[in-house]
């Protein structure tokens, strides 16, 4: 009885997928929320791809998935659609900075749960690098530590080497939050220092809360984070590079932040609405049934 079947995640997509085999009535759109590196794919994945060519569009949260799909599947290019993530502009709110009046102390918030690809640990290196050079910070990190292996020990490697470094003054685990949009307003600025993602919610929870955000250059960040604007960029495997950002964030002025909080909040407000995204898919799924292809390649 429905016209558009929409999914997400792997099992679901491939589910999906293979539901609307032979049912030309139904219009399926697969979405991916992942970011897959250069290279060979798993066997998995490069099945799960091939069911996707029964898919009638793949929508992507990042451009640079979207290209790198298209890369790898050349087939796939008419039916790739980048959708960004939608914010609540009224849940997340721009609010001052705790610490803009000051500047003995920048106070930062990471977001993202304890494994490697996040790379906490290269930011901890950081952290001590700016430290060394002056810089007064505090990173809180909010995001679990889950129960498998991979994520145990690599918050076990940054606990030593916070230990090492002595920096258990400058550093704190917040842990699993629920209220997300009540916390980023303790802060000065977000840091991301992800080295693989496509368009991470956090990023966008912190424009939207008028925050300068400093941000690794991956996936789409470049897009949304423009040095010395809204805030800055840094090579997230070098640690020299994340200090010379966090430096920047501490050099810079009240008024400075407050503009960059400004710009954060706009950029939020024209590329990051749920309006602009419930927009996106209605285009798309009216462009389906239209046989207009051209649905299929716009960007913001």
């Amino acid at each position: 009885g429905f016209n558009v079947m929409l999914s997400f995640l792997n099992g679901p997509n491939v589910y999906a997928t293979l539901a609307g085999l032979g049912q030309s009535r139904v219009k399926v759109v697969v979405s991916e929320r992942w970011m897959f590196e250069d290279g060979p794919l798993s066997l998995p994945a490069w099945l799960r791809y091939q069911v996707y060519r029964f898919a009638d569009a793949i929508t992507v949260n990042s451009r640079h998935q979207h290209e790198r799909i298209a890369r790898k599947f050349g087939w796939s290019e008419k039916r790739l659609v980048t959708i960004w993530n939608g914010v609540d502009l009224g849940r997340y709110q721009s609010q001052k900075p705790a610490q803009s009046g000051s500047r003995e102390e920048i106070s930062l918030l990471a977001v993202g749960t304890v494994v490697p690809w996040k790379n906490a640990y290269r930011l901890i290196e950081g952290l001590s690098k700016a430290r060394a050079k002056g810089a007064r910070l505090r990173i809180d990190w909010a995001g679990k530590v889950t129960p498998d292996e991979q994520s145990r020990g690599e918050h076990a490697r940054c606990e030593a080497l916070l230990d090492e470094l002595k920096l258990r003054d400058s550093w704190r685990w917040l842990g699993e939050c629920s209220e997300m949009h009540e916390l980023y307003g303790n802060y000065d600025a977000l840091i991301h220092p992800s080295v693989k993602e496509g368009l991470p919610n956090a990023v966008c929870e912190g424009l939207a809360s008028g925050l300068p955000v400093l941000a690794s250059t991956i996936g789409d960040h470049p897009l949304i984070v423009k040095n010395d604007l809204n805030g800055w960029l840094f090579d997230p495997q070098d640690s020299d590079s994340i200090a010379e950002a966090l430096l920047k964030i501490f050099q810079s002025s009240p008024e400075q932040r407050e503009g960059m909080a400004r710009e954060s909040r706009q950029l939020a407000e024209s590329k990051l609405a749920i309006d602009r995204l419930v927009d996106d898919y209605e285009r798309l799924f009216t462009g389906l049934f239209e046989n207009r292809t051209e649905q299929f390649s716009w960007d913001h």
